[in-house]
């Protein structure tokens, strides 16, 4: 009897070595064929090798995270020459292989370390996943994301990461005049930039490092966006602004009164859902008996709604009104 058991458990124990053996050697043989799929010269190809990786049928290995980290430093080169021929013939171009590149960045990018920095700023404007990984870099990032600020294809991303390093723990390594300079940079930026996304992300960045320059120098511009009629993401961005202002006290008296009437303007009549959606957050944080009556009627009479999975009628624009009147407190 003993004898058999023991005859059992070694046929068990071998079945087991073996079975760890061949998936050992199915995974090892695995990583061989999508190495080889990745070094091919067509893109197409290298996206089927990414398509296996993103499906976890592969173990990550060093010998394939050193490939990846190859193939990274090619594509950014190349994604860089498509950004390039977008500036000078205005022709976009390459829209798969920019779906496959995404694809490519959420295998590599929780990969990469600081060597990688300079592929990963070639690439920022394709994820915000790419953006929070060089803030977390700090140092090593900085003065390749600063050298992008004069990239007109690509500086609204860098104004994200400098606009994080400005506000957050994350950009404790910036020394007082390299912030200065920074700074100093954005206002440049948001003077002489003709164009209104670059203009209202630097001012954006600036007001929430708390530098009432932005103010001074540019309320009058960000006022005038609130009211842009062709661009729902203009809207926002100036309504997020000059909440930051009404917040913090720069905007006083009069001038507090025009804004937080506009922004009530807002809450009830602007044609963007998500636009009132802001509005509303931001009265919540405002306050006041006129507020409160706002609120009640958004609540009840916002038409804005769509279907969620499960078929439901959702209304988001009055939704996010129950919540601001439960946070809400007199002012």
């Amino acid at each position: 009897m003993l004898k058999s058991i023991s005859g059992v458990l070694l046929s068990l124990s071998l079945t087991l070595s073996l079975a760890a053996h061949v998936s050992g050697y199915v995974q090892q043989k695995g990583a061989r064929k999508i190495i080889e799929e990745l070094r091919s010269r067509d893109w197409r190809t290298r996206d089927l090798a990414i398509a296996k990786l993103k499906r976890g049928k592969v173990k990550m290995t060093s010998e394939l995270r050193g490939v990846l980290l190859k193939v990274l430093a090619k594509e950014a080169d190349e994604y860089g020459r498509i950004r390039q021929r977008f500036k000078e013939t205005g022709e976009p171009g390459g829209e798969e292989y920019g779906e496959y590149v995404r694809d490519f960045l959420d295998v590599i990018v929780p990969l990469v370390d600081e060597q990688a920095v300079p592929y990963l700023v070639e690439l920022m404007d394709l994820g915000d996943d790419i953006v929070r990984r060089l803030v977390s870099f700090g140092r090593p990032a900085f003065e390749p994301v600063l050298e992008k600020l004069g990239d007109t294809t690509i500086d609204v991303k860098a104004i994200q990461v400098i606009g994080a390093w400005l506000t957050t723990k994350a950009g404790e390594f910036l020394l007082s005049g390299e912030r200065e300079e920074v700074k100093r940079r954005l206002i440049e930026k948001a003077w002489r930039d003709s164009r209104p996304e670059v203009k209202l992300s630097a001012i954006k960045a600036l007001s929430d490092a708390g530098d009432l320059r932005a103010y001074d120098l540019f309320f009058e511009y960000v006022f005038k966006h609130v009211t842009s009629v062709e661009r729902p993401w203009l809207r926002e961005t100036s309504l997020r602004i000059l909440g930051d202002w009404l917040k913090s006290g720069a905007l006083r008296g009069r001038l507090k009164a025009v804004v937080k009437n506009k922004v009530i303007s807002m809450a009830l009549s602007d044609p963007a859902p998500y636009v009132r959606i802001e509005a509303v957050r931001l009265l919540a944080e405002l306050g006041g008996a006129d507020v409160k009556r706002v609120l009640e009627r958004i609540a009840r009479e916002d038409a804005a709604s769509w279907r969620d999975a499960a078929g439901r009628t959702i209304y988001p624009v009055r939704e996010a009104a129950v919540q601001a009147l439960q946070r809400l407190r007199p002012k």
